[in-house]
């Protein structure tokens, strides 16, 4: 772009949206991949006055005398949090422009670090792990980013966003100014934001907030301990370094003084906020207290729709009517918000936490993460506890406060066609054809080649081998006799105990009961211990202390186990390419009451361009669900309350093609205790987990 004077000028995106920032260039220089150069020739300098429609706009997001203002506008941010990490690509734009259509103007977007650097130096930013495309998705709709990098992110999500292999070495301080810990989550921290710099808003991205890092009152205490607060102020440099001055950076802490205090610093060059904030009055003062002159603008960076669910609970759920009414009174006061959640998703995989202070408050969280939240799992409307529409309660009040000079549009747009759903075979009994038992060699052979042989008397968590998610065997010979097996305190998760092939109890690790082997407990006896990793703690201080496997001894009448040689164990990460090639047989159905973990198996045809469905589990144990590859995540009807699992129609579509004009769809389940007595699933066309009006 050539200014009325004559200078070059270089633009980013020119896009739907306007130009954020120019660059001064010489005639010879050289610009960066995402911007374009117009020529600087006398002939265009006559042209088209580019320059007179850029420069009615503004480029950056401020904050000034207590508000938000973007392009010299005051605003209020109207954010709503979606996570990428938890919907299948294909569905991204869908459940952005729903957002929109609410009457949203930003998106807040988590990005968690164990999902992209999956090994130690190994990045992965491909397919639905394409953070990039889903931020340039977010401004095609015409959404802001409010963006929440890390290192750690909470979001009831695996071991809060930190990657497994940070406990290789065993137990390593966390969120603090230590090593090594600091260089390394510093390395990430700053690697991910040059990844997002192109996208700040007033480079012609969508950025215009960036949050370090995440509700450290809870954890953390910067008035307390020097090295918290020099993690959180060397964060804070990573941030400004690397992104410049034209972003707001904020950080997020419950809506009280104290907890602010403890997780935030009172500088210029971060806005503390507060999230929850039950009490508005409290929230907004503490916010004015933590925040200099100018800056305290109003916020609350979590505002909850709903709440999460851990296995064994009942099914979170709000009123509808409640919800609404406390969102306008934030929008009232001139209060900025973001919905948590404003989408939920899935937990597809092993990618579910868990929260807890200690092994007996270990809990869980299910598979789905559709929060009550106003645009549910697959895309639907949420409902309240009141049986009424959430996604319409809160619509009405987010137009109500829509603002044409900031918010892009003179009104919301139209929200998307719904997108269909069906009970694939009629929501008739689909039964299951073939099986693998996990525990063969044969099995074994396929899902771990290289079982890693230990010496000593004590299991080894699996972190140290190098394995983090799925599940561990751990075998031994043993060198004595007894009657009963315990794991105090060390079963990370769930040790199912099995003595020359035959199964004789599970060990939870909510609880330290003895499991009664019997007269099988004898010199020369071959005992494995299988052991479910559930999901790491996400939240608090017991994040600390999350290895997995057996942590420690096995225990045989109330003293360690001695064993012939040491133990042997298999890494079960359960990739579907494993899966694949074990090899499955016909049915054997006089041992299905064996408690023996098997793999189970049908393939049926479904229509071409088949929509979404949910599979009905009731009546399992517990397990693991595959669709055409695609992990569903895990099932546990009796703890509840889900027992149906989501398949998104795209899972369905990449199926081989079948009879006629259909695909095959190939269903895996791994169950790990009982099967259901006749081996069947069926289908749903919906989860029904809310009652309804209407």
């Amino acid at each position: 772009v050539v200014a009325p004077d004559g200078r070059c000028f270089a633009a980013s995106r020119l896009q739907a949206r306007p130009l954020r920032k120019s660059y001064h260039l010489g005639d010879d220089a050289q610009c960066r991949p995402h911007e374009r150069v117009c020529p600087c020739d006398p002939g265009f300098r006559d042209g088209p006055s580019l320059w007179s429609a850029w420069a009615q706009f503004e480029t950056e997001i401020q904050v000034e005398k207590d508000r938000f203002v973007l392009n010299g506008k005051p605003m209020q941010i109207k954010a709503g949090c979606i996570h990428y990490f938890r919907i299948p690509k294909p569905y991204w734009r869908d459940r952005l422009l729903r957002l929109r259509a609410m009457g949203l103007n930003a998106a807040q977007i988590y990005i968690p670090w164990n999902f992209h650097e999956t090994e130690q130096g190994q990045y992965n930013f491909e397919g639905n792990r394409d953070v990039i495309e889903f931020i340039e998705e977010a401004q095609k709709a015409g959404l802001l980013v409010v963006l929440r990098p890390g290192p750690y992110i909470c979001a009831e999500w695996e071991f809060g966003g930190f990657p497994y292999w940070l406990l290789k070495n065993g137990t390593i301080t966390l969120r603090t100014d230590a090593e090594p810990y600091m260089s390394i989550a510093g390395g990430w921290y700053s690697f991910i934001l040059n990844k997002v710099k192109p996208y700040l808003y007033s480079n012609g991205g969508p950025i215009v907030m960036v949050q370090v890092e995440n509700e450290f009152g809870y954890y953390g205490d910067v008035l307390g301990n020097p090295s918290d607060r020099s993690y959180m102020e060397k964060l804070i440099k990573i941030s400004r370094d690397t992104l410049g001055e034209d972003v707001v950076l904020f950080t997020t802490d419950p809506g009280t003084l104290e907890q602010m205090q403890r997780g935030s610093v009172n500088t210029s060059q971060v806005v503390s906020i507060g999230d929850g904030c039950k009490n508005l009055t409290e929230c907004w003062t503490a916010q004015e207290i933590m925040n200099p002159p100018g800056m305290r603008v109003r916020m609350v960076s979590e505002y909850y729709t709903g709440w999460l669910t851990h296995w064994g609970e009942k099914m979170a759920n709000t009123s509808s009517k409640m919800v609404a009414s406390e969102l306008h009174e934030i929008l009232a006061t001139n209060g900025s918000v973001t919905l948590y959640m404003a989408h939920g998703g899935t937990n597809f995989g092993f990618w579910a936490g868990a929260n807890g202070k200690t092994n007996a408050t270990y809990m869980p969280v299910i598979t789905s993460y559709d929060y009550d939240s106003p645009v549910g799992e697959a895309g639907e409307h949420g409902y309240g506890s009141d049986g009424t529409d959430k996604n319409d309660a809160l619509s009405a009040v987010l137009h109500s406060f829509w603002d044409p000079e900031v918010d892009g549009a003179a009104s919301a747009p139209e929200e998307p066609q719904p997108i269909p759903s069906c009970a694939l075979n009629g929501g008739n009994p689909v039964k299951m054809q073939k099986e693998a038992s996990l525990l063969s060699p044969t099995t074994l052979s396929q899902l771990s080649p290289r079982p890693r042989a230990q010496a000593g008397a004590t299991p080894t968590p699996i972190e140290i081998l190098g394995c983090g998610y799925g599940l561990a065997l751990y075998s031994a010979v043993m060198g004595e006799g007894g009657s009963s097996i315990s794991l105090p305190g060390v079963a990370r998760d769930r040790a199912q105990i099995f003595v020359d092939g035959d199964y004789y109890g599970t060990i939870y690790r909510t609880n330290n009961s003895d499991v009664n082997i019997g007269k099988a407990a004898k010199p020369g006896a071959r005992l494995e211990i299988l052991v479910e990793v559930m999901g790491r703690i996400h939240f608090g201080p017991a994040i600390d202390f999350e290895q997995k496997g057996i942590v420690g001894p096995v225990f045989l009448d109330q003293h360690p186990l001695k064993t012939q040689g040491g133990w042997t164990t298999h890494c079960l990460p359960l990739d579907f390419a494993e899966i694949q090639r074990v090899p499955f047989k016909p049915i054997d159905v006089s041992t299905l009451s064996s408690k023996l973990p098997k793999f189970y198996r049908v393939v049926m045809d479904v229509p071409e361009g088949a929509v979404d469905t949910f599979i009905n589990m009731k009546g399992w144990g517990k397990g693991i669900v595959w669709a055409n590859g695609r992990n569903l995540g895990r099932y546990w009807p009796s703890q509840g309350p889900q027992h149906m699992l989501y398949v998104p129609g795209p899972f369905i579509g990449n199926g081989t093609t079948g009879e006629a004009d259909g695909v095959r769809l190939d269903i895996v389940v791994l169950e790990l205790d009982e099967p259901k007595s006749d081996l069947t699933i069926h289908f749903s066309e919906a989860s029904r987990f809310w009652p309804r009006k209407g």
